[in-house]
């Protein structure tokens, strides 16, 4: 029988660590260096909420890294640790391959017992016991659930998927908002097929700019792999994305103190478990270009980029995509995943679209329905003032 422990103490959730990265594996997006990280930069004002799924032994086999927020309106909304701002995509329920749909069943049953106790205390050990209905043992704070919000969530998840329809089942509502999509570019073993997938007119350009700028040196590819470079890569990674969005009009996401702060303790941890690819491109000798990509298991993720705004005629967003594709192939990377946004060079470099959504599951008792009523409402309101043809 699986049994749910509720981690809701920032102490406790710290010693899961290595249970933790070992469900999560050589996925960057899923492991506690991304996650937990976040956690400590935007858990402020919000209650953790991390469903920790063992077995008879004490082993865990299965971890929802979640957290609660609540307003008037929304009542309590479970809602995935890695969202709002730092938008980490392909969210998952971590479970051993062994157990999965067992831990999923094993939440949804939680989820459904709806056991109240809002006057309850935390153990002294940041972890309250729950048999596999979702029955506590102890004296939980869980004050039960109006809505679970997870974004981007694609189809071909497999835990989520099993989640819905286990609470779908029970007479919960779904509702499914679409995303922009998340695009991924399967990567062959060779750098010439990969380059034959491609027009005629871009893979000619590409092998203009490999021989005059690559191969003569003129254009120069950095990427940290000592903590000592990484002052440096950051400064003008944060630098040129900083110069690109104003030059758009825009703050740039590193204005906010917290993804700042949060980005770089991120690229710290991941950095000596050679899951950071932080890198730089020099043409001429002057950078016009940085990326900040993740190493996974045979793929690599595109998480943020930045661009010299008075270099746009020499094309540096194209140079350092050719660049970092080139060497993700090289490393051996299967998938090479640009993430979400329908930008139209994804296409161009002939990756392909996944369609992703927002998923909002509504609990089965009356306030919540009413609550989605309203929330179903407000949404046609504002569709009809946008799209007031529609």
């Amino acid at each position: 029988m699986l049994r749910i422990h509720i981690c809701d103490n920032d102490s406790r959730l710290a010693e899961l660590a290595d249970d933790w990265n070992a469900l999560a594996g050589r996925d960057p997006l899923r492991r506690h260096e991304w996650l937990a990280t976040w956690w400590r930069y935007f858990g402020q004002g919000k209650r953790l909420l991390a469903l920790e799924v063992r077995d008879a032994a004490g082993q865990l086999v299965g971890l929802a890294p979640w957290y609660l927020t609540r307003s008037f309106l929304a009542g309590w909304t479970v809602r995935r640790m890695g969202d709002e701002v730092a938008c980490s995509d392909h969210p998952e329920i971590l479970a051993a391959p062994e157990w999965r749909d067992a831990v999923i069943d094993t939440i949804a049953d939680f989820l459904l017992a709806q056991r109240r106790n809002l006057a309850g205390t935390s153990p002294a050990n940041g972890r309250t016991d729950c048999d596999s209905t979702g029955a506590p043992s102890q004296n939980p704070r869980w004050p039960g659930w109006s809505d679970l919000v997870f974004d981007c969530v694609l189809d071909e998840e497999p835990t989520i998927t099993r989640l819905c329809d286990r609470l779908s089942i029970a007479g919960c509502a779904i509702d499914r908002l679409p995303q922009p999509n998340v695009w991924r570019l399967p990567l062959p073993a060779d750098w010439d097929t990969y380059l034959a997938q491609l027009s005629k007119s871009h893979r000619k350009q590409l092998r203009r700019f490999q021989s005059r700028l690559f191969d003569t040196g003129r254009a120069r590819l950095y990427t940290v792999t000592r903590a000592d470079q990484l002052p440096t890569a950051w400064t003008i990674f944060v630098d040129l994305h900083q110069r690109r969005r104003r030059s758009l009009g825009e703050p740039g996401l590193f204005t906010d103190k917290r993804f700042a702060a949060w980005l770089r303790a991120v690229a710290e941890r991941l950095l000596p478990r050679d899951m950071l690819r932080l890198s730089w491109l020099t043409l001429d000798g002057q950078s016009v270009a940085a990326e900040f990509q993740i190493a996974g298991e045979g793929v690599r993720y595109a998480y943020q980029a930045g661009i010299e705004p008075e270099a746009l005629e020499q094309e540096p967003g194209r140079l350092i995509t050719l660049a970092t594709l080139r060497a993700a192939q090289e490393e051996g990377a299967a998938v090479f995943d640009f993430l979400r946004g329908d930008e139209p060079y994804k296409p161009h470099w002939r990756a392909e679209p996944h369609a992703a959504h927002t998923l909002r599951i509504t609990a089965p008792r009356v306030w919540p329905r009413l609550r989605r009523r309203a929330w179903r409402w407000g949404n046609a309101a504002k569709a009809k003032i946008l799209n007031p043809k529609s």
